[in-house]
């Protein structure tokens, strides 16, 4: 509580856009012993602004030589420093006013739209993935990238036509990017995926599965007769597969739930 004849510099209104959060109780009981038949008011000035406005009268209370001012929302509309004065009338002549006294409101967040639903969000995000293949010469270095944009997870392979090639993919956490490599040596090239996990569903709403199995294995090569990528996978197999879209003619990567 402060005392109308000891306030301070500066005095805290809340943060932006509260409304009956704060309240400022002031001992005017000095000057009612003055002016018994005095009423109280106050006015202010919003930070950013230069027009001087009255306290709601609603606003404030007097009991007992105390001044309760409750900050209400149209004094906290904006954020930053303002001022206030307090004062006191006898009929209609202001016979006491205090010193103008420094007035902060906190800053925040002013509410705008509704949000995102989260869920929705991450499925557009990272369940769906598809893969493209590109041969090159005999001799060239086999390549692996992998992108990622509001359609899903996108991975690109450029694979030489004389190569051999297998594949492995890892689960990582949940919310990771995925992530693709390629290593080369004496057996042929080396593709490793890395598929983020799914999530647990909100409210009853089954979340997306992560990759699941004991058997991540799989071999690629290269049928010289035909041309064609020919995937080769043991009976246990669990993992990525990979279909042919014969509209586009992309090789697709179904990722099992």
């Amino acid at each position: 509580m402060y005392k109308i004849n000891e306030l301070p510099g500066y005095i805290e209104l809340g943060n932006l856009n509260e409304k009956g959060v704060c309240e400022i109780a002031v001992d005017v009981s000095a000057w009612a012993a003055l002016y018994p038949t005095g009423t109280f008011s106050i006015t202010y000035m919003r930070p950013g602004e230069t027009d001087v406005y009255p306290v709601a009268a609603g606003d404030i209370v007097v009991a007992d030589g105390i001044l309760t001012w409750t900050v209400s929302d149209t004094v906290t509309a904006t954020a930053g420093s303002g001022s206030m004065v307090i004062q006191c009338a006898v009929g209609d002549t202001i016979v006491k006013k205090s010193p103008l006294i420094q007035t902060v409101i906190g800053a925040g967040h002013a509410a705008s739209g509704d949000p995102p639903e989260p869920l929705a969000d991450y499925i557009a995000k990272w369940s769906a993935a598809d893969a493209t293949v590109t041969e090159s010469v005999p001799g060239t270095a086999p390549t692996a990238e992998v992108t990622q944009d509001e359609a899903g997870t996108h991975f690109a392979f450029d694979l030489p036509t004389d190569l051999a090639a297998d594949a492995t993919a890892t689960a990582l956490d949940t919310g990771e990017p995925a992530t693709a490599a390629v290593t080369q040596d004496g057996t042929g090239a080396h593709f490793a995926f890395g598929l983020p996990r799914g999530i647990q569903g909100i409210q009853g709403i089954q979340g997306i599965q992560g990759i699941i199995g004991n058997v991540m294995y799989a071999t690629f090569d290269i049928d010289t007769t035909t041309g064609d990528l020919v995937m080769t996978t043991p009976a246990e197999y669990t993992g990525p597969t990979f279909i042919l879209n014969e509209t586009t003619g992309d090789l697709e990567v179904v990722v099992n739930a």
